[in-house]
């Protein structure tokens, strides 16, 4: 039997009988990755090679998997679902994090009563890649969240109190020519250097660390698992979605905050670029929507956010352009000067560790260009 995820990976199948009565299948990933069977409820239409009666598989935590079978299972029979759920977590030889696949159950030749067993839609339910991980919205979550924006007002009020500071003599002229233009440019700059910044976060984060990472673990388990099952952060609400960036922001938030005599232009700046980091989530989650509201969308084609065609394009393995999630203005030029391939073999060379995306379905190009850089 062969499973085939919705990544493109292909799995071999194998069973073996377990205490005389429970089929135990084992699931080996080809291309030397580790499959761990997680799932629920698989039973084969004819009896155990015992004649004990139908085989069953019972397993935990259910997620959407889809199995195929090539030509039956192994006591002659098709395999069939009927469990609501079934799971597999696959774990990567090069990682210490696991990576459950989420796609739909449905064998080649239909069930054993008859009929093809009817597929459950790709993205129609969450799939937890870290355990103790969901999609509701906790209290202390917004507490988190509501806590960062506070910080960054903070510095935001700072800055601008003393930017117009001694300003009153001024006439409206010199005041927008000396400070409000000033503060508009700041704000762009902000935009411009936090969208490549959402950038080297998001293709660090992808290529490498895992959930063991200090500080950022959670995140590079949360990106690196974004892949195969994208749809998943379209269930979260804002401080669900959020909110584990805002544990990474907030070390230099405060740090900015309580360090003395900063140009009130800089605190600007900062404070801005940094609170894009956690927003450019939010806006990533945009990008994945199946309806986007109308006034997301008219901002996705005027170039103000992040638009579903602009990041769909990452999302093909082997995942290794447009990783910029503001406004991604700043991919076309990341992309055509290599910068990323850049940086990887400057990893490379003085780590060893090769970025994820190396190793994913026609990475062999990408590190090929990495090394040429």
């Amino acid at each position: 039997m062969m499973l085939r995820s919705g990544s493109k990976a292909k799995y071999d199948v194998g069973t073996s009988v377990m205490d005389g009565s429970t089929i135990q299948y084992n699931f080996e990933a080809r291309k030397g990755e580790e499959c761990h069977p997680t799932g629920i409820d698989i039973e084969t239409s004819r009896d155990s090679s015992e004649g004990g009666g139908i085989v069953k598989k019972m397993m935990a935590q259910p997620t959407d998997i889809d199995i195929e079978t090539l030509g039956g299972s192994s006591e002659g029979g098709s395999v069939k679902k009927v469990g609501p759920k079934v799971a597999l977590n696959k774990m990567k030889q090069d990682s210490n994090s696991k990576h459950p696949t989420d796609i739909d159950i449905e064998t080649l030749g239909g069930s054993s009563e008859g009929g093809p067993v009817k597929k459950t839609p790709i993205g129609s339910a969450p799939v937890i890649a870290l355990e103790g991980d969901s999609t509701e919205e906790q209290p202390y979550q917004k507490v988190v969240v509501a806590a960062h924006f506070a910080v960054v007002l903070l510095n935001v009020i700072v800055a601008s109190q003393a930017i117009f500071a001694g300003t009153d003599s001024m006439g409206m002229v010199e005041v927008v020519g000396t400070r409000v233009l000033p503060i508009i440019a700041t704000i762009y700059a902000s935009i411009v250097v936090g969208d490549f910044g959402t950038g080297v976060f998001h293709w660090s984060v992808d290529n490498y660390g895992s959930l063991q990472t200090p500080v950022v673990g959670s995140i590079c388990h949360a990106f690196q698992g974004h892949h195969v099952s994208p749809w998943t952060i379209t269930f979260r609400k804002f401080a669900n979605n959020v909110f584990k960036i805002a544990y990474g922001c907030a070390i230099p938030l405060l740090i900015l905050t309580f360090l003395p005599n900063v140009d009130p232009y800089a605190r600007l700046f900062l404070g801005l670029f940094i609170n894009w980091w956690l927003v450019s989530q939010e806006l990533h989650k945009f990008s994945h929507l199946k309806r986007t509201p109308p006034f997301i969308k008219k901002c996705m084609d005027m170039g103000l956010i992040l638009s579903k065609k602009e990041h769909g394009l990452h999302h093909t393995a082997p995942f290794d352009t447009n990783y910029c999630i503001l406004t991604g203005q700043n991919n076309k030029w990341l992309d055509e000067t290599h910068f990323f391939r850049r940086l990887e073999r400057i990893v490379y060379e003085a780590t060893g560790n090769e970025a994820n995306t190396w190793n994913e379905e026609g990475g062999d190009k990408v590190r090929a260009r990495a090394m040429e850089m």
